[in-house]
């Protein structure tokens, strides 16, 4: 059966992941029905941008200081209620929040990024340490998930990528798995080391 949805009208997305999003609008520019890829997600996962990137991408190249500008004042005039519609995607979606973050970096750190949303899914526990994963309302903390590339010298690709806890993230940070086996090593024969002098002075 065909659907009857028409241009401009919200249609609900089929990904198990984002529950209220669309799947595609006309852009306030171009006045073109676009589907959903060629636009921008708004912070809250909810809604997409009401231009395509395409026209946001023109806009900026044509004048790159006037869009920052607006972009800074907008956020001085609005910045509790973009936080507020920050800490409810998180919640809404936070897998696409992840993808996000994690596209954002790749494109700061020049890395290679080839990832699809489907690919950032959110365990129940840390696959490390075994603790519950909690969403937080604002910074990361320990049990925060997070999107961890498992070879850091490749960038964010197919089968390089797991959820794992802040805690665990950070304590990985760039080290490969032989130099975190010498770290482990190193403060295990310090801790054993230490014991031992304490038995010896009692």
């Amino acid at each position: 059966m065909e659907s009857q949805n028409t241009p401009g009208q919200l249609l609900q997305s089929p990904s198990p992941t984002a529950t209220r999003t669309q799947l595609g609008r006309q852009c306030s520019q171009c006045h073109v029905w676009k589907e959903a890829s060629e636009f921008t997600w708004r912070s809250d996962c909810a809604r997409l941008t009401s231009r395509c990137a395409r026209c946001r991408k023109a806009n900026y190249k044509e004048n790159p200081h006037r869009c920052r500008e607006r972009s800074a004042a907008n956020y001085r005039a609005n910045r509790v209620a973009i936080l507020e519609q920050n800490k409810q995607g998180r919640r809404r979606d936070p897998e696409r929040q992840l993808w996000f973050g994690a596209r954002a970096r790749a494109r700061s750190m020049n890395i290679e990024f080839n990832i699809e949303l489907w690919e950032v899914c959110i365990p129940r526990f840390c696959p490390v340490f075994g603790r519950p994963l909690k969403i937080g309302d604002g910074k990361p903390h320990a049990w925060s998930p997070t999107l961890d590339r498992i070879d850091s010298s490749k960038g964010y690709v197919h089968d390089n990528v797991i959820v794992v806890s802040q805690k665990a993230n950070t304590m990985k940070s760039d080290a490969t798995p032989a130099e975190i086996r010498r770290l482990a090593k190193f403060y295990s024969d310090l801790e054993r080391e230490a014991h031992s002098s304490q038995r010896k002075a009692g």
